[in-house]
């Protein structure tokens, strides 16, 4: 059953659609590659360690601290005071008059200069004097926030903050909330042609149905086609896109009829198809492709294939002004089919992204992201390879010839397991 979205006409425009949608996966690729980079786990890591409470005490402590109160206040202090102390006066005195050493002053001298206070004096004053405390005294002096901006801590915090109001991480930690990927992470790309060459690859794409390249080493047309297919003559490959052209002139192919076998027809109409059968098939996954359809009489389809008639499955069929999607299986002794449309004239005005996803036991149709069909009877369980095609059919009205199907790229995901 169609979305609401899509039953109410809510069909995104499709250059919005897939920007958002090449957006998204761009963002995930960056995402997963940011989610183990060094920048990332340094930003992390810087985080914890500024949370910790240990951390959060250094700074508590680093603050509180003060030259008064400190050791290097107190050696200060006590060299201060012993500077004004009598034993030190007469020191000085005695040491300033140079007395003979024979005499009793300078025995004194002696006396004090081997005394516990003036070798502390010595030892304080030689201390006080060095570099290290001075740049002690002077970081202890300053005022806690100039200290605290000094340190390693106040760094760390500073880069933390930076880093946490950065574009990146901001974008990281955004996406990480809302995770948007869910859905595209469950897929990984396994085909895409984006149709950049000048000419068709030719490891992947033909230009003929399976069998008549395995059986006949041709291509051939149906019985109800009114159109030569010219194995590649009406395939174009301009300003990076793939173009199926079906027009007015003469050509010949074989044509295959069930009841006569194939014989050799000449036509008044030429087309082409492409079949990836070549160098691409898949079982399950995501088959979606950027097409613009034509206004014409022409049927352009964008078809699942297998080396047999059945299983066949339309991803889209445009034909007399409609869209149809489709499931055709075999029934036994008949062809049970499922299909679907809409109308088609929209289609023809633009590119839209149409895709099919197919895993067991469903099938889902679907254009520029919304739901137009779902599936769950007949499911094809064996390789299929993709095929887009241009057909005039019989009784199809011949306008809009010469008749463009124009394909942007293609792609293919594989569920993830």
């Amino acid at each position: 059953m169609a979305s609401l979205r899509f039953l109410l006409g809510m069909l995104p425009a499709t250059a919005k659609f897939e920007t958002a949608s090449d957006r998204l996966r761009k963002d995930y690729i960056e995402f997963k590659k940011f989610e183990t980079s060094d920048e990332l786990k340094h930003y992390e890591s810087l985080e914890h360690e500024v949370s910790l409470s240990d951390f959060l005490q250094k700074i508590k402590n680093l603050k509180a601290l003060k030259y008064k109160g400190s050791n290097e206040y107190h050696q200060e202090q006590e060299y201060l005071k012993l500077l004004k102390s009598k034993l030190f006066a007469k020191y000085q005195k005695l040491s300033s008059l140079k007395p003979a050493e024979d005499s009793d002053d300078y025995k004194e001298l002696k006396d004090l200069e081997n005394s516990w206070e003036i070798k502390r004096i010595h030892e304080l004053e030689k201390i006080i004097k060095t570099d290290s405390f001075q740049e002690t005294k002077k970081y202890l002096s300053m005022s806690s926030k100039e200290r605290y901006e000094r340190s390693e801590e106040y760094k760390k915090q500073q880069e933390y903050e930076q880093l946490k109001k950065s574009n990146k991480i901001l974008w990281y930690k955004n996406l990480k909330k809302k995770y948007p990927f869910k859905e595209i992470e469950q897929w990984d790309l396994i085909f895409e042609d984006k149709f950049e060459d000048s000419k068709l690859d030719e490891k992947v794409w033909m230009t003929r149905y399976l069998s008549g390249d395995k059986i006949l080493k041709k291509g051939y047309v149906l019985a109800d086609d009114k159109h030569a297919f010219t194995e590649g003559k009406n395939i174009e490959l301009f300003n990076k896109k793939l173009r199926i052209i079906t027009r007015r002139e003469k050509g010949k192919s074989l044509v295959w009829n069930p009841t006569h076998g194939f014989y050799e027809k000449e036509f008044d109409f030429t087309s082409d198809l492409v079949s990836s059968a070549k160098g691409f098939r898949g079982r399950y996954g995501v088959y979606e492709a950027k097409v613009r359809l034509a206004d014409s009489g022409v049927t352009q389809a964008f078809s699942l294939m297998t080396e047999k008639i059945l299983p066949h499955v339309d991803i889209f069929r445009f034909e007399k002004g409609k869209l149809f999607t489709g499931n055709f299986w075999n029934g036994g002794a008949s062809v049970n089919k499922s299909l679907s449309s809409t109308g088609g004239k929209k289609f023809s005005k633009d590119f839209f992204i149409y895709s099919l996803e197919w895993q067991p036991g469903i099938l889902v149709w679907k254009i520029n992201g919304l739901i137009f069909k779902t599936h769950k009877t007949g499911i094809p369980e064996n390789e299929m390879f993709m095929v887009f095609s241009s057909s005039l059919k019989e009784n199809a009205k011949e306008t809009g010839i010469p008749s463009n199907l124009e394909i942007d790229w293609v792609r293919v995901y594989k569920k993830r397991e």
